[in-house]
């Protein structure tokens, strides 16, 4: 039966917490700018939708806060 830990296309590493805590941060910064663009994508097309003059919302003040 396959397993993924005997293929050798996914090595395994052995990570420092202080690696593991590096990693997840820039995930979280990563999740916020996602976010931040969908809810501008958002906003535009409602904004789009009512006028045709968009106003663009900074997703700098979103990840900004995170560095």
């Amino acid at each position: 039966m396959y397993s993924y830990r005997n293929d050798p296309l996914y090595p395994t590493a052995d990570l420092t917490l202080k690696e593991i805590e590096i990693a997840q941060n820039s995930a979280k910064k990563l999740r916020a700018h996602a976010f931040m663009t969908l809810i501008n994508g958002l906003y535009e097309k409602k904004v789009d939708s009512e006028s045709d003059k968009a106003i663009h919302v900074q997703t700098t003040h979103a990840t900004g806060a995170l560095k």
